[in-house]
């Protein structure tokens, strides 16, 4: 509350003495504030002041949580992906985006961040795929001390993401792209598990 009354005082005065300072200052700014609280109810119980919340509610803008606008995960996933690393571009295969899009999100944006961080730690083929995200997601459920790949070892894996790029694609050249790896790193990898199956 103490603070509330200083920041009202700027407001209203638009001037401000820098801590340690005795020169007064003059502001011109505009406030954009944010909160996760209801305000209303924060007055109701005295904790924030009204004279404070009539200087700042000019334009309200309500921001559903992420569980009542599942359109926009799909999106942010990506987002939040290419800002892991822009020189990278993962790929959410079959149902992973169903799948994050069932989840209530408890901690919002901030742990749909987190949860994309986590993808694609455990992605190294940087196709991340529903059982994926189910183990993450889900931990309580997860078996295994791998989180995301609880059955499969990692040259399965490989596997099953370079099956996936060659069906999403037109050309081998074009599922190397999706991959990540050169051509020539493609077609080693698919005449490796040629020769294993006719062996």
């Amino acid at each position: 509350m103490t603070l509330q009354v200083k920041l009202l005082r700027v407001l209203q005065e638009r001037t401000f003495r820098r801590v340690g300072g005795t020169k007064l200052l003059s502001s011109n700014v505009r406030i954009i504030t944010a909160t996760n609280k209801n305000l209303h109810d924060e007055r109701e119980q005295k904790r924030f002041r009204d004279d404070l919340y009539y200087r700042l509610n000019k334009i309200v803008i309500v921001i559903p949580p992420l569980r009542d606008r599942p359109e926009d995960i799909e999106k942010l996933s990506y987002h939040f992906l290419r800002a892991l690393n822009v020189s990278i571009e993962y790929v959410l295969l079959g149902d992973s985006v169903g799948e994050l899009m069932s989840y209530s999100w408890p901690g919002n944006i901030r742990e749909l961040e987190s949860v994309m961080l986590q993808l694609s730690m455990a992605s190294p083929t940087r196709m991340i795929e529903p059982m994926v995200v189910r183990s993450i997601l889900h931990p309580d459920v997860r078996s295994g001390a791998f989180s995301g790949l609880p059955t499969l070892n990692l040259a399965q894996h490989e596997q099953k993401a370079i099956a996936e790029a060659l069906r999403l694609s037109k050309s081998q050249g074009e599922a190397a792209k999706l991959l990540g790896i050169s051509l020539s790193s493609l077609r080693r990898k698919i005449d490796t598990r040629l020769r294993q199956v006719t062996e």
